[in-house]
């Protein structure tokens, strides 16, 4: 009886350890499983990275199909909605308040708008560089740090954010025009000070600036703070979108549009090319190349 009991049992090892794979081999598959799936983790974070900083190019068939693509879509649409909300529920309750000082609602205006800046950028800031302004998103395209597919896909998510941000204000307080007095001489302010914020941004979102542990929300949502408490207008043509389409009021719009858009420009191009101290690094380096190369070959 015991001779049975013990051949069952050997039998049943080893069928079982024919059945089964060793528990050794077993850890030893999960782990290289595991390995090789946090490998692909990395490089597909790497790759939408570069993508995102402008290092990497991507096609556009291939940048469409991605996820970060839309993500980064869905962030500017959630943040131009949220801004452009909170900015018109303040000048709501600015034009509501007769005994408050024209000069006083102005300030207040510019604080809402940074300090909303400030929160946005650092929700969104890691998912989509939190541009939440069409004339960032075409400066960051011109210089390269984002292609011509995102920042087009970017402004059309804006101003949709926009338009459904101004939309909730109106169904809530009804419609308010907050720029009755639109001239073609707001066109100068809304380039100096559209110029002033992009460069801020430019500068603040540099990689070196970012190693530096500078938080970047602090110093946009300051310089957006700035213009809006100095100046009653836009700076950002989604914001006057979104306005506008609400009142049915397109009077001079387009300074709104034109201007920021080329103070921005005009500032992604100063940034890169003369205030850009990376670009006098690469410079040197390359002219000590070409010299120890016509060097090498004077030698020879």
């Amino acid at each position: 009886m015991i001779n049975l009991l013990m051949f069952e049992k050997t039998d049943l090892y080893q069928f079982l350890s024919h059945l089964l794979p060793p528990f050794p081999a077993v850890l030893a598959m999960q782990s290289r499983e595991s390995k090789l799936g946090l490998l692909l983790e990395d490089a597909q974070t790497a790759l939408e990275q570069g993508v995102k900083s402008g290092a990497v190019r991507m096609d556009m068939q291939l940048e469409i199909r991605t996820l970060s693509f839309w993500r980064a879509l869905t962030a500017e649409c959630i943040s131009t909605f949220l801004y452009v909300l909170l900015v018109c529920c303040m000048h709501q309750t600015v034009s509501s308040t007769p005994d408050l000082h024209p000069s006083s609602g102005q300030a207040y205006c510019g604080m809402v708008a940074g300090l909303a800046i400030i929160s946005l950028t650092t929700i969104f800031l890691p998912v989509s560089g939190a541009h939440t302004n069409p004339a960032i998103s075409i400066a960051t395209a011109l210089i390269h740090r984002i292609s011509p597919l995102r920042a087009a896909a970017h402004v059309v998510a804006q101003c949709g954010g926009a338009i459904a941000g101004a939309s909730v204000v109106l169904g809530l307080y009804g419609a308010s025009d907050h720029f009755p007095t639109v001239t073609v001489t707001n066109f100068g302010l809304e380039f100096l000070l559209s110029f002033m914020i992009v460069l801020v941004y430019l500068r603040v979102t540099d990689e070196p600036c970012t190693k530096a542990h500078i938080d970047p929300a602090i110093p946009i949502g300051l310089s957006y703070m700035a213009a809006l408490a100095a100046y009653e207008g836009a700076v950002n043509p989604a914001l006057a979108l979104g306005q506008a389409f609400v009142v049915s009021k397109f009077s001079h719009h387009w300074v709104f549009w034109v201007g920021p858009i080329i103070g921005g420009s005009c500032a992604a191009l100063c940034h890169e090319y003369i205030f850009n101290e990376q670009k006098d690094v690469q410079l040197a380096l390359t002219t000590m190349k070409n010299v120890k190369e016509d060097h090498d070959e004077e030698k020879e």
